[in-house]
Order: structure tokens, then sequence, then C-alpha cells
């Protein structure tokens, strides 16, 4: 089976240019679940009604087919829910997920599930993320056969191998359990798992964060490889700049739950507008620099659970002034294919 045959025609009318993937102002909120006692103190005024988390607020972004899109921030700050979001782990509170110009929430179910399967995530840890009672011919095998993708226990086993080689591991290997590997290769598992099914689009959440510094390197190289032998889209989510600029067409920076920037990878690393942006870049160690003291941003990213009025950056920015602790900014376009939400842009304009 090839990976297009089960995938199933754009719809009418669709341009060319079509983004792969597609977030229209999406949101997801969390809500604190009360139980029966703190319902009724919340009805009788004895107590504040259940806080609401803000994880992603009104994110809008575009990921062309066959391009890498690297998501950074800091911890905390929304960009794994995100990733689950775009992989229909979770269902956003408002907005939009489009695959391939479809929005999952009027796909029907067959479709939608469809688009589950050709959007993979892989994870952060991979210690966590593989079930350490199944082998791992079951890890890799299990999905495929489910969905239809191999049949009989022949083909399965030979699907298996052929995503174990791809992925730099030993078929040989299959009949083990993830404790008898080490954390580059259970990672190379994730890898396996989720190419298994053929997928179009990957979500990478901190996919290199829990390895060795030369173990990462390994993992990023599998990962170009694979985008160019099956032409794979990629959200590279990281806090890492240095494997950002790296492996991404393009970066988008996070800031408690908003996109506050947005450039070709080249231009932001040259050029960041975002006090954010600039803050982390200059951060960032270089053997070029030479005798500097680094400082980390001061301050601390504010609770989602109450996040600042106005820019949500302001309480730790060095430039903010009234405005910006009053009036959200906009995202507005500095540069071609740049755009940038700071109030300081139109004073400078």
């Amino acid at each position: 089976m090839t990976r297009s045959e089960t995938l199933s025609p754009p719809p009418a009318g669709a341009k060319a240019d079509m983004p792969h993937l597609e977030l229209r102002n999406v949101s997801k909120h969390f809500t604190k679940q009360s139980d029966i006692i703190g319902k009724i103190a919340e009805k009788s005024g004895l107590t504040r009604p259940a806080s609401v988390l803000r994880a992603v607020d009104d994110v809008s972004l575009e990921v062309a087919k066959g391009e890498v899109l690297g998501l950074v921030g800091e911890s905390g700050c929304g960009k794994s829910t995100l990733g689950r979001v775009i992989v229909d782990l979770l269902t956003p509170t408002s907005g939009e997920v489009r695959i391939k110009g479809r929005a999952l929430s009027e796909m029907s179910a067959a479709q939608r599930a469809e688009a589950r399967l050709r959007t993979q995530m892989i994870f952060q840890n991979p210690y966590a993320s593989l079930n350490p009672r199944h082998p791992v011919s079951r890890i890799i095998g299990e999905a495929p056969r489910l969905n239809g993708l191999v049949k009989g226990a022949r083909a399965t086993k030979e699907h298996v191998a052929t995503q174990m080689a791809q992925a730099g591991l030993d078929p040989e290997m299959s009949g083990r359990y993830p404790h008898q590997f080490s954390g580059g290769q259970r990672q190379r598992i994730g890898i396996a798992r989720a190419l298994a099914v053929q997928p179009d689009l990957l979500v990478c959440d901190e996919s290199v964060a829990a390895l060795d510094v030369s173990i990462q390197a390994q993992i990023i190289n599998l990962f170009m490889s694979l985008r160019t032998e099956f032409d794979l889209t990629y959200l590279f989510i990281s806090h890492d700049l240095g494997v950002v600029e790296h492996i991404s067409d393009r970066v988008a920076i996070m800031y408690l739950g908003r996109i506050v920037e947005q450039a070709p990878v080249a231009e932001i690393f040259e050029r960041p507008n975002h006090p954010y942006t600039q803050a982390l870049l200059k951060e960032v160690p270089r053997i070029s620099t030479r005798k500097k003291v680094f400082k980390p941003l001061e301050g601390e990213i504010p609770s989602p659970l109450d996040p600042p009025k106005g820019c949500h950056f302001h309480p730790r920015c060095p430039h903010a002034f009234d405005r910006c602790r009053a009036e959200r900014p906009a995202l507005k376009a500095v540069a071609s294919g740049h755009v940038s939400a700071c109030h300081l842009n139109d004073v400078q304009a």
C-alpha cells in the first residue's frame, strides 16, 4: 500500500497552495471541576467560581506542505497543549483546526479518524510514552494492523521490520520490551510507531529534550532524512532555540498561550522584533560570544489562571508602557513574512 492510497481528495475549489495545517483562532481552556460541597459554596457566594486556565489563547497558525515550523517558548506557555489539540487528543474550546482545508469539527467520523491517523505525535519522554508491558513489535505494529494498513501476521511483521529499519533500529530487536533499550533507541521506537501509520504531519513535542546532546544530533538528522524521504510536514515544538534554528524553515514564538512573533528562521534569528524573542535569543550560547555573563529572563511566566491584562509579557518587558498594560497587541507585519505582536512597532512607525 502506498502512502496516498487512503487519502481523501481535497475539498472542491481548494487552492493548490492551501496549507497542510491551519489553526484559526484556536483556544483551549481548562476549568477546575468542583465537588458537590464546592458547587454549593459557589452558589452561596462563599467561594469564587472555579478558575479557568487559559492554556492556549486565540492562536492562528499555518504550516505549508513539506514545511518545518518550529514552535518555541518557555515551559508552561501552552506549546504541548496546542500540539495535543492539533492531533485531536484535545478538543479546542473555540476556533478551528483545519487539515488540508477541512475543519476537524466538520468532518464525518470516518474522515476525522483518517485525519487523526495522518497526524501523529512524537512525545517528549521516551520512557513514559511507550507501554512497558508490550514488546516493540506490538507497539509499532498494532495501529497499522487495527486500521487495516496491513493484514495478517506476516505482513505486520514485515511492516514492523521496515519501520524499525527506517528509524535506525535493528528489526531483530522487535521482540524486546522498552526497558531493554536506551533513551535514544526508545525515541526511535516512538518515531517508528508514528511512521507506521503513514502520516503526513508529525507533531514533535520536545522530542529530543530528554536525550543527551550526541543522541539529539542523531535524532534530528533522522527527522531531516525522513522529511526528505517521505515529504513530511513537521510542527517541531521545543524550548531549545539551537535545535529549532537547525531544523526549522519558520519559527513561531509563543508566550503564555499566545503567538507573539512569526518569521522565517533566518529572519527571526537575525532581526528579532518582539522583546520576548530578543530576550530569548540574547541568552543563546554562541562560540563567537566571549566573556559574556548570561542572565536569565527576569521574572517568571505568569499563571495562565490569572494572566496579565493587555500584553501578557508586559510585567517582564523592559520597554512596557501604559498601552501595553491595557490593550492586547495584534500580530502585524514588520517585514515580508515577519509578524510581531508589540505596541512598540506602532510607536516606532
